[in-house]
């Protein structure tokens, strides 16, 4: 066996090697984690881990790392032995081959999870998107269970699902296309609806709508500045249990809520006035006004003839109710009204689905029109004598801007003045109002009667009366009683087509007493009574009679408790029988005993 030295990078002209041995030891070998390696890598060279059991997997890669890990220092250090230098990059090549093998595998079983848990993530897996990514699934799981699963066809399946769940975020399925057209044809060309659905667009992403999985889920179109009808086609929507169209100016809805779905339609913000006289206790005049959204109410079954709404203006507020045709007026501010005639009025609607929703008010009333009941004569004229002498009842409206008629914001004898002119330039009664005040009910018998007798105009009453205002044909002068002149009464008279008019009244608070009762000497031929309206003291109707023979009191009754219009026989009205005798009652005579 022959040796020798060498030396590298010296400049000496002789070297010495002294004191080295040389042993024999035996041939090279593997070290065990070498061998580990390589078996391992033969092993699993060849195996397709396409159709491979998860477990099989598992167990490669744990022994896989083993072998690593035990032959990374044997596999470096064996370096420096020209025979083992080349087996490195065989080995490296061997083990990136299988990691490549597993990889593959992973992609595949990767991708299938996602496109299963994104089904099983579904509300609705019969959806468009469902259907879709159902079918990818399918085809994923049928490569890898047949091990014949091409890398290049997967290699971006990531993509093809978000791909597929992109698409169905802004496309809907074809039956909820067809009811957001209907709704879009419902809404009309609305300025602040103009451009905010496209449904002929490549891409849908609609204002105020919910797209899951190519199904409409939800509807919120609340604050939108929509006007007209509510679109009813959205609640045919299959998907969204509850619609959201508040806040806006939808004035109308007719439609039916479906069962297990709700709509909110409140808070609804109408530009409309309704221009109505609240006090008339007039329902059927609001209803013919009212925006029908104000009446639906889903808890009653649908639009209803109940309404309830706040008035709010700048010195006078009122609750408005719907009761059984009529009109219940609570929570005053004060019963005084003071709005300028052209004032309109803040409201907001209190009842059924539409509450919140605001509108305007706009009162209507004639000027002189003093006790709201839309019509000018006599009653008005007495319900200024009370405001004036500060007896007019507390708990009933009045129209303080309509008896202004001095315009000086006092009611004094002025405005008295501009009344009776006022009254002499309207005709007396229409007809509807003089069968209603001289033809009551059977429940409202007459209490008084006006006639004729020896050329005096005679007035018979059980009722205490404050101001009357007659016509009589064949007139041509008066002169009114001699008594009432004495109490303070006093009369204007005009000459109309009808007849000869008379207002009376009295500015000293005095009343004409029951019974049969002079009321003024009448000159001319054929005088005959047409028309009657009298005031008692509170300015309330009483139910007259005109012409025939005088009539007496109609039976003697009792007294009776309740809340009753009790005088004597001098027309006082008195709170309580004070001691036995005859009284008027309700305009019944009564005896006390």
């Amino acid at each position: 066996m022959d040796f020798g030295l060498k030396t590298e990078n010296t400049t000496a002209n002789w070297i010495a090697a002294d004191n080295f041995h040389i042993y024999y030891v035996s041939e090279l070998q593997e070290s065990p984690g070498v061998t580990m390696l390589k078996e391992t890598l033969v092993q699993y060279e060849n195996v397709s881990f396409g159709p491979c059991e998860q477990g099989v997997l598992d167990d490669f890669t744990n022994e896989l790392a083993h072998a690593v890990e035990m032959s990374e220092t044997d596999i470096y250090s064996l370096a420096h032995s020209a025979e083992c230098f080349d087996e490195i990059p065989i080995l490296q090549g061997k083990y990136d081959a299988v990691l490549t093998s597993v990889a593959t595998y992973q992609t595949y079983q990767q991708a299938t999870d996602k496109v299963l848990n994104r089904l099983a993530s579904m509300r609705d897996a019969a959806s468009p998107l469902g259907e879709a990514l159902t079918l990818l699934a399918d085809k994923l799981q049928q490569g890898i269970d047949n091990g014949n699963a091409v890398p290049a066809e997967y290699q971006n399946i990531n993509t093809q699902i978000n791909d597929i769940i992109d698409y169905w975020n802004c496309h809907f399925a074809d039956e909820d296309m067809a009811i957001l057209r209907q709704a879009l044809q419902q809404l009309g060309n609305q300025p602040a609806w103009e451009g905010r659905w496209n449904l002929d667009a490549d891409q849908l992403v609609l204002d105020g709508i919910t797209n899951t999985e190519g199904r409409v889920t939800a509807v919120s179109l609340n604050n939108r500045g929509l006007t007209g009808a509510v679109p009813s086609a959205l609640l045919t929507l299959e998907k969204p249990t509850s619609f959201n169209l508040s806040q806006n100016c939808f004035s109308a809805f007719d439609g039916t809520i479906p069962e297990g779905k709700t709509l909110n339609i409140r808070n609804q913000q109408l530009d409309v006035v309704v221009n109505a006289n609240i006090c008339r206790n007039d329902a059927l005049e609001l209803l013919a006004q009212l925006p029908t959204i104000l009446r639906y109410d889903s808890g009653a079954g649908g639009l209803t003839n109940h309404f309830a709404f706040s008035v709010q203006g700048e010195t006078w507020r009122v609750n408005v109710t719907e009761n059984n045709g009529g009109l219940q007026l609570t929570s005053w501010s004060n019963y005084i009204y003071k709005e300028a005639k052209d004032a309109v009025m803040s409201c907001t609607s209190s009842y059924g689905d539409a509450t919140g929703t605001t509108f305007r008010l706009h009162m209507v009333f004639d000027d002189g029109d003093a006790n709201f009941d839309g019509t000018l004569d006599v009653l008005d004229l007495q319900s200024n004598i009370n405001y004036i002498l500060e007896k007019y009842p507390s708990a009933r409206p009045y129209n303080f801007t309509a008896a202004n008629l001095w315009s000086d914001e006092i009611i004094n004898v002025q405005d008295l003045i501009c009344q009776i002119n006022l009254l002499m330039e309207t005709e007396q009664y229409n007809a509807e109002g003089q069968v209603k005040r001289q033809m009551p009910d059977v429940e409202a018998p007459a209490t008084a009667r006006l006639y004729m007798s020896g050329g005096q105009l005679m007035l018979n009453s059980d009722t205490p009366v404050a101001a009357f205002d007659i016509t009589v044909t064949g007139a041509s002068g008066i002169t009114l009683n001699a008594d009432l002149t004495q109490q303070g009464f006093t009369c204007s008279t005009k000459q109309t087509p009808a007849g000869l008019r008379i207002i009376g009244y009295s500015l000293s608070d005095a009343l004409i007493p029951i019974g049969s009762v002079p009321l003024a000497t009448i000159k001319g031929s054929a005088t005959a009574v047409v028309s009657g309206l009298l005031a008692d003291g509170e300015a309330e109707a009483i139910i007259v009679r005109i012409g025939g023979t005088p009539t007496d009191i109609n039976g003697v009754g009792t007294p009776t408790s309740g809340r009753d219009e009790i005088y004597d026989l001098q027309g006082r009205k008195i709170h309580r029988y004070t001691q036995k005798g005859l009284y008027i009652q309700n305009g019944r005579k009564v005896i006390n005993k």
